[in-house]
């Protein structure tokens, strides 16, 4: 098979020997042999024809008179003289009742063995006339150059001849003898049998690639604009000798990678100690789970304080706070972590109108993801998992289930859409692989505890339009705003899970199916549709902001590459979740590990068991895909340091450096405590020590990095960014930059979002502009109170055509802290001195609140705790 890494030599043997095998209508083993070339963009152009010719062919012997007729009907209207004639000439001999008889006669007669190849024998001899010397062959050319040729009689195809099933009369041994040739070379010239050059034609139109479509890889028939009008001088250079004159259109394409029939293992099992991860994370979620039930217990006390003497008051007892106190709560959680399975099904059937999906019927509609079920369940000794299909657009595939024997999988119409039948194949092995590994329960657990606190601000920020008058409609938008922040909150003890079961999924997905490549397509596709879905419903929707910690992939991850994906290549985009030295640092705050990452793992296991992979994330291919598509925007950061880091987690160092200070002056307090010293003992564990000085020390971390962190903006004649000419993949390729290393930009597109009452924090902001969708951080010179000040006097209204200037900034997902936004287009070279609405506070609330922290954090060091 041709991969990447084929040189032009390589490409013409494989050619041959596809010819060749064609030749002895070995037709199976043809298309096997010129497919991958005529699909691969880095193959010569001629080889690439050759193969195309070649393959239409072995399609009308084979009998796939569908991938055959569409594929030639493609050559036939292609603009380049000699693969047109040479493919109608094939078309009449494969399907000679579509032709009249005069054009057949006519076809056949200019054979000289009279046989029904196709291919007019180029022997040297009498018979044929002299060289045309203006004649050029197939051949790469830049795409810039004109050339002017001599109207001339169109010579042989140069391919070598191939037999074909027809009725003509068959040559004799000895005519055959003669009339047989070697495949040409890439040094083969051919005669013309035009006796004198005619008056020379215009200039050809400019070279164009061909595009291969996976359904002609497929042999399941070919798009319309498979094979591009190309000119005379279609055939291409190899990659590593073609001259690029500026960024060309993109064109995605799926490689569609083969899967293999049998297979070995892979490494990295889960072991022992992911088990302990999975209690370390019950312990850890459920300690997040009791603060509420602690507030309320504090609250309660202090209402008893406060209201010591008023009648009935007295008779109420206080709530110690001890563990004791608190027994019942945790009884309660476990019992919700048994009953997972049946609470769930309660709230999917009744709220978001889930059925049951029959496996007999999944497997009438995906064969293959149904004996996936079937063979995997039998040989782990598993129940089959209840099956839950969602009416759902939204693309949602997740499991959970307390023991493996209630196991449940849910899956929507949205992600049915958006996968075919062996990429779903894959995507369910790795949900069987959660449950074999019963982290499906401890997510489960997780997404049903926080459905509660997004269920409350879901039905909060519905209660604020209904409710008019001032009061409960405040209470109204801070229950909406406190739910949201403890569903963001609580999240937090099952990150570390949450990631590391990603990995022990799709291993188990490859090893259920033997197809790397097809859960690499599933990651993407299932990237394109929660993109798509977004765009469609102009937000976020509530459901895969919910579920997207168990999802295949998160919404924070897919939007941008799914945006990205149809005006430029992922894979320089990727090489930041490849290459960035301190990429796990950055990731610490995502449900997931980096797509990147992954991509590069299946592709990894793909060439371990000897298959192309589907994605070619190397180095030399991102930056060659770069220079080919993406035009070059400013200079490239240099490579991380550990300065560069520094700089970036200021103020996490100064917390961690304040607390390690405050540990060190316990040492003098505690020889102060042995000896006796009054002016030292008081400092021997002292807590407002560690506070105090953490406190400080966040606060001096943010003031260091607030220069580097948001330098200056200039906004006049600052360029705009996601056009076609300045795409925003062009910013957002750089895999050495940090979210220190922002870019300074200017885009222009369309605000979505949800409405205001569901977007009080502005959780829900993005801008879709021409070449891709990022998310949009909004701040406020008050800060979190401003954002909900806002609300009631100038709320920012979604789905408007917006201009926004800020910092755009790279990390495990790419987001833009915007310091201007226009309901308008200003034009570039207008100075902007106003935003549309204050919103742009990011510099000055993080100066307010370094100096308030480093205010407070004095303060417990003088008065103590």
């Amino acid at each position: 098979m041709a991969s990447s890494s084929t040189n032009s030599t390589d490409y013409q043997r494989i050619v041959s020997e596809g010819l060749r095998a064609l030749q002895q209508k070995k037709y199976d083993e043809a298309i096997a042999l010129l497919k991958p070339v005529m699909g691969d963009r880095q193959s010569p152009g001629s080889a690439r024809l050759k193969a195309a010719l070649g393959l239409f062919q072995a399609y009308g012997e084979a009998g796939q008179t569908a991938a055959a007729q569409t594929l030639g009907t493609q050559l036939k209207n292609h603009k380049n003289a000699q693969v047109r004639d040479r493919a109608v000439d094939l078309w009449n001999r494969l399907y000679p009742e579509a032709v009249p008889t005069s054009a057949s006669n006519s076809g056949n007669s200019g054979n000289l063995d009279g046989s029904n190849s196709g291919f007019m024998p180029m022997e040297p001899g009498s018979d044929l006339p002299a060289a045309n010397p203006n004649f050029q062959p197939l051949s790469a050319e830049p795409p810039t150059r004109k050339v002017v040729r001599p109207q001339r009689q169109r010579p042989p195809v140069p391919v070598p001849p191939l037999p074909v099933k027809g009725t003509a009369k068959k040559t004799t041994k000895k005519t055959a003898k003669k009339t047989a040739i070697a495949p040409p070379g890439p040094e083969q010239t051919f005669k013309s049998t035009a006796p004198s050059p005619p008056p020379p034609l215009p200039p050809p139109a400019p070279r164009q690639r061909i595009v291969v479509t996976p359904d002609a890889l497929n042999g399941q028939g070919v798009s319309p604009n498979a094979v591009t009008d190309a000119g005379a001088d279609t055939a291409a250079e190899p990659i590593e000798e073609t001259k690029f004159l500026g960024p060309q259109a993109y064109e995605p394409q799926w490689r569609n990678g083969e899967k293999i029939s049998r297979w070995g293992t892979l490494p990295g099992a889960p072991g022992l100690e992911y088990q302990g991860l999975q209690w370390l994370s019950v312990v850890a979620f459920g300690a997040i789970a009791t603060l509420p039930f602690i507030a309320l217990a504090w609250l309660y006390n202090w209402f008893l304080y406060v209201a010591d003497g008023l009648p009935g008051v007295n008779s109420l007892d206080l709530i110690y706070m001890d563990w004791l106190s608190f027994m019942p709560v945790w009884v309660l959680l476990a019992g919700i972590l048994v009953s997972t399975p049946w609470l769930l099904d309660e709230g999917l059937t009744r709220l978001l109108k889930a059925k049951a999906l029959r496996l007999l019927d999944l497997s009438g509609q995906r064969p293959e993801a149904g004996r996936l079920l079937q063979r995997q369940c039998r040989r782990h000794k598993l129940v089959t998992p209840q099956l839950y299909q969602l009416p759902t657009a939204d693309p949602v595939l997740f499991s959970y289930g307390s023991w493996r024997s209630n196991a449940r999988i849910v899956i929507s119409q949205g992600l049915l859409d958006a996968v075919d039948d062996g990429e779903l194949a894959t995507l369910l092995g790795a949900e069987l692989g959660h449950i074999l590994n019963g982290d499906c329960r401890v997510m489960g657990w997780g997404l049903l505890l926080l459905a509660v606190p997004f269920g409350a601000y879901w039905g909060s920020a519905m209660m604020i339009d209904r409710w008019k008058l001032p009061v409960p409609r405040a209470l109204a938008v801070a229950m909406s705003a406190i739910s949201y922040d403890c569903f963001r909150l609580g999240r937090w003890p099952l990150f570390w899970l949450s990631r590391s079961r990603v990995g022990f999924g799709d291993r188990q997905g490859v090893l259920m199916t033997g197809d790397p490549n097809g859960l690499s397509r599933a990651l993407v596709k299932v990237a394109i549709a929660i993109t798509e879905r977004v765009h469609t419903q102009k937000s976020l929707p509530p459901l895969l902001e919910l579920t997207q910690f168990v999802l295949p992939v998160p919404p924070s991850q897919a939007i941008a590459l799914g945006s990205l994906y149809p005006h430029s290549p992922i894979e320089p985009y990727l090489q930041w979740e490849r290459r960035n030295t301190y990429r796990h640092w950055l990731r610490s705050n995502s449900t997931h590990p980096t797509l990147g990452d992954r991509l590069f793992r299946l592709s990894q296991w793909a060439e371990r068991w000897q298959l192309e992979p589907e994605w070619d994330l190397s180095s030399d291919r991102a930056n060659l895909q770069s220079l080919r598509y993406i035009p070059r925007i400013g200079n490239a950061a240099l490579p991380p340091t550990p300065f560069t880091l520094w700089s970036q987690s200021a103020p996490m160092v100064g917390v961690i450096l304040g607390i390690v200070l405050g540990i060190l002056l316990w040492m003098p307090g505690g020889i102060g405590e042995m000896l006796n010293l009054a002016g030292l003992d008081w400092m021997y564990g002292d807590r407002s020590l560690l506070v105090g000085l953490a406190l400080v020390g966040f606060g001096c971390g943010t003031i260091l990095r607030i220069n580097s962190f948001f330098p200056d903006i200039k906004t006049l004649k600052l360029d705009t960014s996601g056009t076609p000419e300045r795409p925003l993949g062009a910013e957002l390729n750089d895999a050495n930059v940090l979210p220190v290393n922002s870019r300074i930009v200017r885009l222009h597109g369309q605000l979505i979002g949800r409405p205001a009452r569901y977007n009080l924090l502005g959780q829900d902001w993005w801008i879709q502009t021409e070449t891709g969708t990022v998310k949009i951080h909004l701040g406020d010179r008050l800060g979190y109170l401003g954002k909900l000040i806002q609300f009631w006097t100038r709320p920012i209204k979604p789905n408007q055509p917006v201009t926004v200037v800020g910092w755009l900034r790279r990390g495990a997902t790419p987001w833009m802290d915007v310091d201007i936004l226009n309901h308008k287009d200003v034009p570039s070279h207008t100075l902007i001195k106003k935003s549309w609405v204050t919103i742009d506070g990011h510099p000055i609330w993080s100066t307010g609140l370094a100096i308030v922290t480093i205010a407070l954090g004095l303060w417990i060091l003088n008065r103590g705790i």
